[in-house]
């Protein structure tokens, strides 16, 4: 767990050779930003739950919040909006990675 890797996007070899001293991670867990992000590359799930009370950087209102469940032979991540806040949208987006179904998909690698 990091909380600034930005920008996010960039190769996940780049990623943990500045951040996590090159050590390998099968999960990369950041913050910073206030946007939501639920990747998987390279081998690596990469999670950014946003802000329960910040989302995007705009004002306090309600936003996103991560759900991490590791299980024996599977993870899965979820991020989830809050809500709306009276008289102010929520901007954050829902997203959902279950590691089992990506790995029997025929789009996976």
């Amino acid at each position: 767990m990091v909380h600034d890797m930005e920008p996010e996007e960039r190769p996940i070899a780049d990623l943990t050779r500045q951040y996590l001293r090159g050590e390998p991670a099968d999960i990369i867990i950041t913050g910073h930003t206030h946007f939501e992000r639920l990747d998987y590359r390279d081998g690596v799930l990469q999670i950014n739950s946003g802000s329960a009370t910040h989302p995007h950087l705009w004002s306090t209102r309600l936003g996103t919040v991560g759900v991490l469940d590791i299980a024996p032979g599977n993870i899965t991540a979820r991020i989830l909006r809050l809500g709306e806040s009276p008289d102010l949208k929520n901007p954050g987006r829902e997203l959902f990675f279950d590691l089992e179904a990506y790995q029997q998909s025929p789009t996976a690698p």
